[in-house]
């Protein structure tokens, strides 16, 4: 695989057959099964992003027939597997199979996922053989008998080991073998007294199909739809389509959660929203004793929802997407934006002008958002290695305090005409 100036993009790759690194639910061992390993060159020496390659080996692989093929990007942690996972929860595993076949075929349809997949394998063929306790008991036999001669029949016994000077040899001694499953009820044992009978007169032989695997979650019978997010999607839109497909076709009763990354980023998203309730709550009762007010704090936390804009406008004109860096920026930015608006209120206070006190602050708030940003910047337009994860908190920074900069230039001195100063 080359980059368009014919540079290779691997430098080293391991190929392992009939073994995968497989997660829990997914079957790992198999001779249909393959994984290659690739290292690519370092992302200084290439133009071409990790999504980019693997959006190149995902259309090369499209184009061979009769090939399921995944290309997965190594987590931090180690090891590989899809972001997102959506469990489905019941007891009926027919009905779970059903509804996570659906999901993966919606989503597979779909350009905003890729790399989909399920636990749902086929299952295998299974004899089940219940004995008649009634009839063994009037022949003098009991189910351990009828299993021992079962065992002697298909796999065959071991009584005696032969031994030729440092080796032995296992003595295996099994009844004549013959060919077919319906065969099996008609199959002779040998009775008391010596009198023969067959398997089908103490019990009942059905034929059915045993599940490969079943997998539990919550304490619950559970199948498992894995997907990527589509580059230019973020893994909430994935997310949304998943939940809202498994839930239209699941019956009442049964229940989707979320799993791996999706799940992990789930429960930070809430960890972060009681982060920043706490963070503004702090920053008013601070504010509230330097200020000596209940009332004008909240003029200058007028700045914060602003920031969030600034935040989410400068993400989305970057295509970049929302991570936890993204959001750790929101929370440092409650202590930043609210700067400048004290500086303003504080001039206003003393001189009780508005715009004398925005007038002689502008220079001051000014060169704040210009510190401020200027040491952002390489945070955000930076292309070394790791750049990925602390770019969306660069840019979500410069957002944020551009937009609450001019917030605290124009509408925190309008605000504060409507409101009666308290002078010290």
């Amino acid at each position: 695989m080359r980059d368009a100036a014919g540079e290779r993009l691997v430098l080293r790759h391991t190929v392992s057959v009939g073994k995968t690194q497989g997660i829990l639910g997914q079957v790992g061992r198999g001779s249909h099964l393959a994984q290659a390993d690739f290292v690519l060159r370092p992302m200084t020496e290439r133009r071409e992003t990790i999504s980019d390659v693997a959006a190149l080996m995902r259309a090369q692989l499209n184009e061979e027939p009769d090939v399921l093929a995944s290309v997965l990007v190594p987590l931090l942690v180690g090891g590989a597997a899809q972001s997102i996972q959506v469990k489905l929860l019941g007891e009926d595993l027919a009905v779970l199979d059903k509804a996570c076949l659906a999901v993966s075929q919606d989503l597979k349809t779909s350009d905003i996922a890729t790399d989909v997949e399920n636990n749902v394998r086929a299952g295998r063929p299974e004899l089940r053989i219940r004995p008649n306790r009634a009839v063994l008991n009037d022949l003098g036999m009991t189910p351990y008998h009828l299993g021992l001669n079962l065992r002697a029949s298909l796999a065959g016994l071991t009584p005696a080991t032969f031994s030729a000077g440092e080796r032995s040899y296992d003595i295996r001694v099994r009844y004549d073998e013959a060919d077919g499953v319906r065969q099996l009820a008609e199959q002779n044992f040998p009775g008391p007294e010596g009198r023969p009978f067959t398997l089908g007169a103490v019990a009942e032989v059905t034929r059915s199909v045993q599940q490969v695997q079943i997998v539990r979650s919550e304490k619950r019978r559970s199948t498992i739809v894995y997907a990527n997010n589509a580059p230019g999607h973020g893994m909430g839109e994935v997310i949304g389509r998943g939940l809202a497909r498994a839930k239209e076709e699941l019956p009442r009763g049964y229940t989707a959660s979320l799993g791996g990354q999706a799940e992990y980023m789930d429960e930070a998203f809430a960890e972060f929203g009681l982060v920043t309730v706490i963070a503004i709550a702090l920053t008013y009762l601070l504010l509230a004793a330097i200020l000596e007010s209940w009332a004008m704090p909240f003029v200058i936390l007028f700045t914060i929802p602003f920031s969030y804009l600034g935040i989410f406008a400068a993400v989305v004109a970057t295509h970049q997407t929302l991570s936890i860096f993204g959001l750790l920026a929101g929370i440092m930015l409650v202590g930043v934006v609210v700067n400048a608006a004290i500086l303003i209120i504080d001039a206003w206070r003393q001189t009780g002008d508005v715009k004398e006190a925005a007038t002689s602050k502008f220079r001051p708030v000014l060169m704040s958002c210009v510190a401020a940003l200027v040491g952002m910047l390489p945070m955000a337009l930076g292309g070394g290695l790791g750049s990925e994860l602390r770019q969306s908190m660069g840019i979500g920074s410069v957002g944020g305090i551009l937009v609450s900069t001019l917030v605290s230039l124009y509408f925190i001195p309008a605000l504060c005409a409507c409101l009666k100063p308290r002078n010290r």
